[in-house]
């Protein structure tokens, strides 16, 4: 894979000085952009992160950690094998999104890797008495992908919802490509919180930006993928429901 080393950005946000600093330590991650990202990502950090932001870093990592209910070092080790992002890490970056707003956590695990994946699956169910209640394999039809996904219930806090991604997804960044809605293509991996620009953006103006595509179906009930259109109608209204309480507007972008 070819790299670009990309300036690091001194745009800010309520947590963009932390976006790629190690939670809780400092120092950066990511500074070697892959050229083939769509977006940019951001990055605040040059130096050694000052006291203020590695509290702020740690404020943000005990909001995630909680909503697991997991001890450091346990949460720390399934960090490090796999991606935790979308929902629950936008709810841990802003304080201003309620806990009741986020729903189960996902975790991902990347490149398909099944042995990481059963890895996880032990400690969720035999270290930590997680339950699995359900578990399937998906078609991804819109990005011609397919998962795995397996659902637990969590006796410490939210539930998992555990995601085999494709091979194709060989770093957090080609996944959280992949997610439809800005303001959730953000991660913790590997003791770092990171994402996109984009995420930055919308959550620094608590505004989420919905294609014509990802809206089209809540006006005419129809999916212009599958052509599922009733299951897809409600789709769209509960996952619009949930930009709503986790305190964002939803505004269109012109194509």
């Amino acid at each position: 894979m070819t790299h670009k080393k990309r300036k690091l950005s001194t745009s800010r946000c309520d947590w963009c000085d932390i976006f790629s600093t190690v939670a809780g330590l400092g120092g950066i991650m990511c500074e070697y952009v892959p050229a083939e990202f769509e977006y940019p990502l951001c990055t605040a950090m040059t130096a050694i992160a000052k006291h203020t932001n590695v509290a702020r870093a740690r404020t943000y990592k005990s909001r995630l950690m909680k909503l697991l209910g997991f001890d450091e070092v346990t949460f720390e080790a399934i960090a490090d094998m796999a991606v935790i992002a979308g929902g629950a890490v936008t709810y841990a970056l802003n304080l201003f999104v309620p806990k009741q707003a986020v729903g189960d956590i996902d975790i991902f695990v990347l490149n398909g890797d099944l042995a990481i994946a059963k890895k996880l699956e032990t400690l969720f169910t035999d270290t930590l008495s997680c339950e699995v209640v359900w578990r399937c394999t998906y078609d991804w039809v819109d990005h011609q992908t397919s998962f795995a996904l397996i659902k637990f219930n969590n006796p410490f806090g939210k539930g998992i919802d555990l995601v085999v991604a494709d091979a194709e997804c060989l770093t957090p960044f080609k996944l959280i490509q992949r997610f439809d809605y800005d303001y959730v293509r953000c991660f913790y991996h590997q003791g770092a919180f990171n994402g996109l620009a984009c995420a930055q953006e919308a959550h620094r103006t608590r505004t989420v930006t919905a294609t014509a595509q990802l809206v089209r179906p809540i006006y005419t009930k129809e999916n212009p993928i599958t052509g599922n259109t009733w299951s897809n109608w409600i789709k769209t209204c509960m996952r619009i429901e949930k930009i709503r309480q986790k305190g964002f507007t939803l505004v269109p972008h012109n194509e």
